[in-house]
């Protein structure tokens, strides 16, 4: 009696092939042609495409051993969908090797791949094509559906945003986000994570640290968060009320770039991340845990930041980083920690040569610079005579900033009035596109509404009337600053400081002693905010020399 193995799959796309259904058609086959069924086979969940299937894999293992004849299918699709070439790798080469053959229930053909038989070779291979080319069409049909749906907020997958769970219907289908009741913990956590960054001027690191020290569990249930994961918080728009879809691009087949459905490049990963600008987002879906306008205001921080060029990854413990900057060279000193006489000391490299070797190894101690910065502030500024020409200097550089720049003013303007014309148009164009378009075209009208809201917010910094800085207000700062530096409170002095001080020179002089050359500090230049206004691009300058 011949022994015969039985494979049964149903894929994710295919609920029409149900184990049961083929059951009913595969077993009573072998019944009627005397095979003993030695073993059954299922991959439930699976596509057909998929070679690394757990059971299909063993099936070829153990048609290796010998431990059956023949396998029993109900359609040959269900043994693989994979193309023509493929398939000839991984199941014709396999199985014919050791004399393994497959019967298909639905048309009764036996397929040997027996080098005689060329009629029955030409068959199998198109019908494998048949299969791998329905494989195709499943694709991209599944991939424009779920376009259609994220277009309309509707798809959800995947786990719902730290701090939500999903809304279900009365069907048990998810409809939409709502904040998690049963853990109202993580909601407060997502507030506090954006309050500490926006707010109270926490780096990535300090919030991390803050989280860990309150003992708070990672989104994963670890006991440590990472700078990764409160980035990820940071950035996600779901927690200012939008729907977000397009993040990572996926699909055998095809995949969404940016609202379009193409196919998937031959050497592509099997999932790709994608840039912010391709994304699907729709603002106002669902209950926010945060303020749209403080999600908006802590993207421009992280925007800021990632301009800073110094290596310090311990901005937190080292009040000067991105202010103090090499004058040789004009690139900013990073923090780090040097052995001297036994006891690691706070000290500034010149990150040009540390990092490029170019300028030359200028270092400078922290507690050092802090103690001289505050002997010249005191000494330049909190004095009369010094107090008239700060004020001079303040009342010259808001005399400087009095209008707006024209030139300024026009061109964005102009940029506004052309935003205006293309999303008109493309605005009464939607109707007259194919429906495949329409998603490409909606996600560049979102993107040009976007760039005339930009344009809009640098129109109204522009045109606005900056007041003179007040020098009562600086000398106060100064004051404030040069008690706290004094002090020597770290975590103090980067607060004061960044609200005093816009960045500091320092200048080196180059000293030879026998073959080696030292770089002692000689002097610098401190640049005050002559304003605290928001807009500290718009604050005037003072210099103490």
């Amino acid at each position: 009696m011949p022994r015969a193995a039985v494979y049964i799959r149903m894929s994710t796309d295919d609920q029409t092939g149900s184990p049961e259904r083929q059951r009913s058609q595969v077993l009573p086959y072998c019944q009627r042609k005397g095979y003993e069924v030695v073993e059954v086979y299922q991959d439930l969940g699976m596509r057909g495409s998929d070679s690394s299937r757990p059971q299909f894999q063993r099936l070829l293992q153990d048609a290796q051993k010998g431990k059956f004849d023949l396998i029993v299918v109900d359609e040959q699709s269900r043994l693989s969908r994979d193309d023509t070439v493929e398939y000839m790798a991984t199941v014709v080469h396999p199985l014919r090797k050791v004399g393994v053959f497959v019967e298909v229930v639905d048309t009764g053909r036996r397929l040997t791949w027996d080098r005689d038989d060329l009629g029955g070779q030409l068959l199998a291979f198109l019908g494998q094509y048949k299969a791998a080319d329905e494989s195709h069409t499943l694709g991209r049909r599944t991939a424009t559906g779920m376009a259609r749906k994220a277009c309309e907020g509707k798809l959800f997958v995947g786990r719902a945003a730290y701090g939500y769970r999903y809304k279900l219907d009365a069907g048990g289908n998810r409809v939409g986000l709502e904040p998690d009741a049963d853990a109202p913990g993580k909601v407060e956590v997502v507030r506090r994570i954006f309050d500490g960054y926006a707010n109270r001027d926490l780096s990535l690191m300090a919030v991390v640290a803050e989280l860990n020290a309150f003992g708070v569990p990672s989104p994963h249930g670890r006991q440590q968060w990472g700078k990764n994961t409160v980035h990820n918080i940071l950035t996600n728009h779901v927690y200012a009320g939008s729907y977000v879809w397009g993040k990572v691009k996926q699909g055998k087949f095809f995949r969404s770039d940016g609202g379009e459905i193409r196919p998937t490049q031959k050497k592509a990963n099997k999932s790709e991340r994608t840039s912010s600008e391709s994304w699907l987002v729709i603002p106002g879906q669902h209950e926010p845990l945060v303020l749209p306008e403080l999600f908006d205001l802590v993207q421009q921080k992280l925007a800021s930041n990632r301009s800073r060029t110094s290596p310090s990854r311990k901005k937190a413990s080292y009040p000067l980083s991105q202010l103090l900057r090499c004058a040789h060279c004009g690139v900013p000193m990073y923090g780090t920690k040097q052995m001297s006489g036994g006891v690691k000391q706070a000290i500034y490299r010149c990150g040009s040569y540390f990092t490029q070797g170019r300028c030359g190894p200028r270092t400078v101690n922290e507690r050092v610079v802090i103690e001289q910065i505050a002997q010249v502030l005191q000494s330049r500024l909190l004095v009369p005579a010094e107090r008239e020409r700060l004020e001079a200097e303040v009342r010259r550089q808001a005399e400087q900033r009095s209008g707006p720049d024209e030139q300024t003013v026009k061109g964005l303007r102009m940029k506004q009035a052309k935003l205006d014309a293309n999303i008109a148009k493309a605005t009464d164009n939607l109707l007259l596109m194919d429906a495949d378009l329409i998603p490409t075209m909606q996600a560049k009208i979102r993107q040009w509404k976007q760039e005339r809201a930009t344009a809009q917010e640098e129109l109204d910094r522009a045109t606005r009337q900056s007041p003179a800085g007040s020098v009562a207000h600086v000398v106060g700062k100064v004051e404030q600053l040069v008690e706290v530096m004094k002090a020597g409170d770290p975590a103090l002095v980067r607060t004061v400081v960044r609200e005093a001080i816009e960045r500091i020179d320092l200048r080196f002089e180059a000293v030879k002693k026998a073959k080696l050359t030292r770089y002692p500090l000689s002097g610098g230049v401190v640049h005050l905010r002559a304003s605290a206004s928001e807009d500290s691009s718009r604050s005037g300058r003072a210099a103490a020399r």
